[in-house]
């Protein structure tokens, strides 16, 4: 179990990394990345940990890199093929939606 001090020192990293990632929508309107990517990057991180795996051990059962684990949980862009392998691993459906 990750300490909650480490989670939380984790997290002000990301949200300070990905503070200024936002897009113009065509009416104008602001969408932030950085949430998309962070709620991402926090839900990938609780599944590994909740599947007892470390982040050498799924990128080996997911045909990734650890590097592309990093990247996920850091935030970063990664292939929705590599989300999908990954999800498939931890035994997830990967859910993409437009609302």
């Amino acid at each position: 179990m990750v300490p909650p001090i480490i989670l939380e020192v984790y997290f002000h990293f990301l949200l300070n990394y990905l503070e200024h990632d936002h897009l113009l929508v065509g009416d104008g309107s602001q969408y932030c990345v950085a949430d998309v990517r962070l709620e991402t990057a926090a839900t990938f991180y609780q599944a590994r940990k909740a599947a007892i795996l470390t982040k050498v051990e799924l990128p080996k059962r997911a045909s990734v890199t650890p590097a592309t684990i990093a990247r996920i949980e850091r935030g970063d862009n990664v292939t929705i093929e590599k989300h999908f392998q990954i999800a498939h691993v931890l035994s997830k459906r990967l859910k993409v939606s437009f609302e």
